[in-house]
């Protein structure tokens, strides 16, 4: 099911589409995001098919995408969990989907 969402990131208007789940890890969604041409802009989400995911969370890709979390909760698109991933240096925030 297709599920859809419009939100600003760095004055850009960007349509967020939930539309499929990642391969190596099923549990996972993949939220994308399009600019107002409809052209990708971003995947907003990380696959780490190691992380045991619940079906409704997934991983925010913050370390690369830096302030779309708080745009994201501040939405209603997700809510923060107290879990994270940390990999590395990076730190990746799991999000609940409130949509």
């Amino acid at each position: 099911m297709e599920q859809k969402h419009n939100v600003k990131y760095m004055g850009e208007a960007l349509r967020l589409d939930v539309t499929g789940r990642y391969k190596l890890n099923p549990s996972q969604v993949i939220i994308q995001a399009f600019d107002s041409n409809n052209e990708p802009f971003a995947t907003l989400t990380k696959c780490l098919p190691d992380y045991q995911i619940l079906n409704d969370e997934t991983i925010i890709d913050e370390p690369n995408i830096p302030g779309i979390l708080e745009i994201l909760v501040n939405s209603g698109f997700v809510e923060k969990t107290e879990h994270v991933v940390e990999m590395g240096f990076n730190i990746y925030p799991i999000v609940k989907l409130r949509i």
